[in-house]
């Protein structure tokens, strides 16, 4: 009975050490392990005021505030700030804010977070644009846009758009940003 209970005894610390170190026994030396990561709040619609197409990465209120106005107004510095606009406060000591902008398009209800990918060194955001097609009727037009509330890093943020051409097609992920930490703009 004694030699049972030692064996297993043995036997549950060997499988809790296993489990404590699999995390780092599952990757090669040198090798980054993805981790997931989702966003804190997500939001998309089809009519931005905002004109420019374009990718941002959002870390100060200053930022923050004239993207927000010129989606909003289309503008950063208008005359007045209706009462009835929303407003968006955001944290940005534990936050960031990554932003898509369509500019002037046509069938795209926004934008979706497929996926947050963090490794060592980058933060990849993969992107869906929430497309729709219409029959033999006028094509309407959009300024489709997506703002997502991230958790804050330092990391390289990599943005990637799926620019399959088909909806049955498996996502094709095309880089179509990169910045460093801080805030950053790349306009179409």
């Amino acid at each position: 009975m004694e030699k049972a209970m030692r064996n297993l005894l043995l036997f549950l610390v060997v499988v809790a050490v296993s489990c404590l170190l699999s995390p780092w026994l599952s990757t090669t030396q040198g090798e980054e392990k993805e981790k997931a990561v989702k966003p804190l709040l997500a939001l998309d619609g089809r009519e931005s005021k905002n004109s420019k197409a374009g990718y941002h990465r959002i870390e100060s209120s200053e930022a923050w505030k004239a993207l927000w106005l010129r989606h909003n107004l289309g503008t950063e510095k208008p005359d007045k700030i209706p009462v009835t606009m929303p407003q968006a406060e955001v944290d940005f000591s534990r936050c960031m804010i990554v932003a898509v902008f369509q500019g002037k398009g046509e069938l795209c209800d926004g934008y979706k977070v497929h996926s947050v990918l963090e490794t060592n060194d980058n933060i990849t955001v993969r992107i869906q644009a929430r497309s729709f097609a219409v029959g033999d009727t006028t094509v309407p037009k959009t300024a489709a846009w997506g703002i997502f509330v991230l958790p804050r890093s330092t990391k390289r943020l990599l943005v990637e758009l799926d620019t399959k051409s088909d909806k049955v097609d498996p996502p094709k992920w095309t880089k179509v940003a990169e910045f460093k930490a801080g805030n950053g703009s790349l306009e179409k």
